[in-house]
């Protein structure tokens, strides 16, 4: 691909112009497969995976946004579960866009599609920039994605050291990159809350954001004058599943797809096989997984009423993109999109 982006990004609701989006496998993957009940559901799942991505790039750019997008990624053969690869379809759980750069904190090959969206000048490798070539490996305890760091203009917002494999303040990673930021005359806010924060909370324009919850205290005392909407812990359609209790505790709480409830050869190959495909869905909200396009328009994967009759109070037009699967990949539309260029200029949101 000869263009290249210069990423410029501030905020979760400015005017988005350029986005790179996720990708799934191509369905025969698993062609290979003799047993039907394991075939026929991971096939349906890759292709409807598939689907749905393609009408997310088309409502983008039917809204004028540049989309950039990978092709399926192709497997030939599959003969042992070590060789199941990785889906690229949450680039937000790698890349973190944030004013001019474009940080990478995961070295895995199958995200590398980035950078032939991105201009060199805007990457920035965190492992290589700290630990330098042939450093301290990946443990998984130095997460800095834009699935946990909000970008509000001025100040960024990240969950505060509470549970192994996120943000660790005592990390030389940590500290490399938010002493970068200050420098750049960030405000840094550190939360109560852990894990990937676009799973918590959902800014949709200057003065109103949606949560999951009460807000903790750090976020209250900085969004004391904005409109917010508190969500139950749970959104999802999971709790009107009259089997998705019993299944919940076959899987633990991992992943869903509905109608393969009773499906035990399915279950066991999916957490011999695919387990690193899963995360925990069972503690996400995905009515919070949105992506702002402007001020007036945000993408949503469902329907809300509570969500719906929110954004309409603040004057912005929910569009519905179903990501079917989202209760097993464990992403909503956040997740599987990375704004790379939105109008506009770091503002301060607060003061």
């Amino acid at each position: 691909m000869s263009e290249k982006i210069k990423v410029s990004t501030h905020s979760p609701f400015q005017k988005l112009t350029a986005v790179a989006i996720g990708q799934s496998l191509s369905e025969d993957v698993f062609d290979w497969i003799t047993e039907e009940k394991i075939k026929a559901p991971m096939q349906k799942i890759l292709r409807e995976t598939n689907e749905d991505m393609a009408e997310f790039k088309r409502v983008l750019e039917s809204l004028g946004v540049k989309v950039f997008q990978p092709a399926p990624l192709q497997k030939e053969t599959l003969t042992n579960k070590d060789e199941v690869p990785h889906v690229p379809l949450q680039p937000r759980d790698i890349f973190l866009t944030i004013g001019n750069t474009c940080y990478q904190q995961n070295t895995n090959g199958v995200y590398d599609y980035m950078k032939d969206f991105v201009h060199e000048d805007c990457l920035v490798d965190l492992f290589n920039e700290v630990y330098g070539p042939g450093g301290a490996s990946f443990e998984g305890h130095e997460l800095i994605s834009g699935a946990n760091s909000i970008k509000l203009g001025k100040h960024i917002i990240m969950p505060a050291d509470g549970e192994e494999g996120f943000v660790h303040p005592d990390r030389p990673m940590f500290n490399h990159i938010v002493d970068k930021w200050k420098q750049q005359g960030y405000e840094i806010v550190q939360t109560d809350e852990v894990g990937h924060t676009d799973g918590i909370i959902s800014f949709i324009k200057p003065g109103a954001f949606m949560r999951v919850g009460k807000s903790p205290p750090q976020e209250k005392e900085l969004l004391a004058k904005w409109d917010r909407l508190e969500l139950g812990e749970q959104g999802s359609i999971l709790l009107s599943k009259s089997k998705w209790t019993q299944e919940k505790n076959m899987i633990n709480g991992r992943w869903w797809i509905d109608g393969e409830q009773d499906n035990p050869q399915l279950h066991k190959f999916i957490n011999d096989w695919c387990d690193h495909w899963v995360g925990y869905c069972a503690e996400t909200v995905f009515d919070i997984n949105t992506l702002g396009v402007s001020e007036e328009c945000m993408l949503v994967s469902s329907y809300n009423k509570e969500v719906f009759d929110f954004l309409k109070k603040h004057k912005v037009e929910p569009i519905i993109v179903p990501l079917r699967h989202r209760y097993f990949w464990d992403g909503g539309l956040h997740c599987c999109s990375v704004d790379l260029v939105r109008e506009g200029d770091r503002e301060d949101y607060i003061s």
